[in-house]
């Protein structure tokens, strides 16, 4: 019942932009159990097959439990209050930067990590330019299944659980910035089972792919995997700009979203240290 109640926090913290279940499997301690899980899965005995499915089908419980009753609550915050709500997502983004950055030794200003950092940034920006019509709007294009679409949509579900394994990075939040993150919402909330199917292959396939890719990448080139990151997360911010209501009220909601993201954030990063402390 534990396992599933973790997956279930870690759900409702992948359907959050800016917030990374990664880093609250790291705080409540599963984090290393789970990468070990899916990424010895295929080398192991079937005894130990056995225990890592066990483990893997708690978890995974847990978390559509945890996206299917917090999809809706995003989706009438941002149908509702559009503007304080993506305020609140950029506190969690920028917020989520120092942290990411903080105690990291190895990483300096040395002329590659700033080229990764140029790309991840670049790379993200060209997507947006390339896909911008995706991003208008929730639900723009959620209908619209076409080939090319569903090649997306399973590249983007492959990219999302690539970042949703990585502590301090959001898979929802490269989601927004791919365009998606509300048309998945509008897939969960309709329940369009093919357009969830889709997403949801695209994650299996990138969670098999990239646990092991990313544990190889931040092991052997840390500095340039987390600059490539952070680069990836400055953009985001960029991408979600909602405009800004010069409006008293409005100002004063927009900044008060604001503060209560950034402060979200860095709670979550003081409780990761005090739960790294403990072990």
């Amino acid at each position: 019942m534990l396992n599933i109640i973790q997956g279930l926090v870690i759900g409702v913290a992948n359907v959050i932009p800016g917030v990374s279940g990664g880093t609250l499997a790291l705080i409540m301690g599963i984090y290393e159990n789970l990468m070990e899980a899916i990424g010895r899965f295929f080398v192991v005995d079937n005894r130990q097959k056995l225990k890592y499915a066990f483990f893997l089908s708690k978890i995974f419980i847990g978390v559509v439990v945890g996206i299917l009753l917090f999809a809706k609550t995003i989706e009438y915050l941002y149908t509702n209050y559009f503007q304080a709500t993506n305020f609140f997502f950029m506190g969690l983004i920028l917020a989520s930067i120092p942290g990411i950055l903080k105690g990291e030794e190895r990483i300096n200003a040395k002329k590659w990590n700033l080229i990764f950092f140029l790309f991840g940034f670049l790379l993200i920006v060209s997507i947006s330019l390339l896909h911008g019509e995706d991003a208008s709007g929730m639900g723009t294009v959620a209908a619209k299944l076409t080939p090319a679409y569903s090649m997306k949509l399973l590249f983007c579900g492959a990219l999302a659980s690539a970042a949703m394994i990585i502590p301090g990075i959001s898979g929802s939040m490269l989601l927004m910035i791919l365009g998606e993150y509300y048309n998945v919402l509008g897939f969960i909330n309709s329940r369009n089972v093919f357009g969830i199917g889709i997403v949801g292959v695209g994650s299996v396939l990138g969670i098999l792919i990239f646990s092991r890719v990313v544990d190889y990448l931040l092991k052997s080139h840390r500095a340039l995997t987390i600059y490539f990151i952070v680069g990836l997360i400055a953009a985001s911010a960029v991408e979600i700009w909602p405009g800004l209501s010069l409006a008293a009220f409005d100002l004063g909601v927009n900044a008060l979203s604001f503060c209560l993201g950034a402060t979200l954030v860095i709670l979550m990063f003081k409780i990761e240290k005090r739960g790294r402390k403990v072990v």
